[in-house]
């Protein structure tokens, strides 16, 4: 009964680091971006539904729509203002990789003051449908059964998306060979908003499902950050089977560690997983 329980709850918080680490793995991937404050979209997510619910009432399921908008809107702004102005200025794609991770670096401090100014540095949180459900004899708090179901299907939705739609195989394309896209008159900049719309808008959705399950506060971001990272260089980046399962490796573990050593020992877990893969395969084990 006790490995059933510690598989469950694997699965579970496999499924909200396949979000994270999707919108992590697509921008990496494929815009050859590293997003240092992925992690902070995931606290803005978190926040978000945080306020609306305490302050507003609203469900917070419900509130995902807005750390989805919010998510959009902040990385409408980055785009234009940022990146699409850097790409322009840098003289090679070495120089435009090297002082974007700065700028994401100094986007990810602003986001973290700005939330700490607004709500402060306290640990903050909420309880939300927490009655247990019984799941082959194992007690279930219902919102994590309710997170698991919304986590699966956001993924399962990005898969159709990439894998059944045009826009979805122009942004392989472009992943592939951004010079031939190009030349095939795939626009670019268009798909360049939104593949990191959709990765931070995964990122949020993570947030605001993470805020009904653990108190969060304004640098929560770092260690999810780490998680992507992590799940993204066990799978591969740009790999969406590799997130999957990437997820899933890390969140059984973090699952039967927690239990039998404990949970003080997660983020180390995550550390030695990253250095690890690093030093044995660098690709990942689903490299395309």
């Amino acid at each position: 009964m006790i490995q059933l329980s510690l598989f469950l709850y694997g699965l579970i918080t496999a499924g909200i680091y396949s979000l994270i680490a999707l919108g992590f793995s697509l921008s990496s991937g494929t815009l050859h971006i590293l997003n240092i404050a992925h992690g902070d979209f995931v606290m803005i997510g978190a926040y978000i539904t945080y306020w609306l619910f305490t302050l507003y009432n609203v469900n917070p399921l419900l509130s995902i729509i807005f750390s989805f908008s919010a998510s959009l809107i902040i990385a409408f702004f980055v785009d234009k203002l940022v990146i699409n102005p850097l790409e322009l200025k840098c003289k090679n794609i070495e120089e435009f990789h090297s002082v974007s991770v700065l700028v994401f670096f100094a986007l990810s401090m602003l986001l973290q003051n700005m939330v700490f100014l607004l709500w402060g540095a306290n640990y903050v949180g909420y309880t939300y449908l927490d009655t247990p459900i019984l799941i082959l004899g194992v007690p279930i708090a219902a919102i994590r059964l309710i997170i698991a179901i919304v986590a699966y299907l956001c993924a399962i939705t990005l898969h159709l998306f990439l894998f059944e739609t045009y826009t979805g195989t122009s942004i392989r394309a472009f992943s592939q060979n951004k010079e031939r896209a190009l030349l095939i008159g795939i626009n670019v900049n268009r798909l360049r908003f939104i593949i990191l719309g959709i990765s931070v808008a995964l990122a949020g959705i993570a947030g605001s499902l993470i805020s009904a399950l653990y108190a969060i506060f304004p640098a929560i971001g770092g260690s999810y950050l780490i998680r992507a990272m992590c799940i993204a260089a066990l799978g591969g980046l740009g790999s969406m089977k590799g997130a999957i399962f990437g997820s899933i490796i890390l969140g059984f573990s973090e699952s039967f560690v927690t239990f039998y050593i404990g949970s003080g020992l997660q983020d180390l877990l995550a550390y030695s997983v990253l250095v690890l893969i690093l030093l044995v395969k660098p690709s990942g084990l689903f490299a395309r």
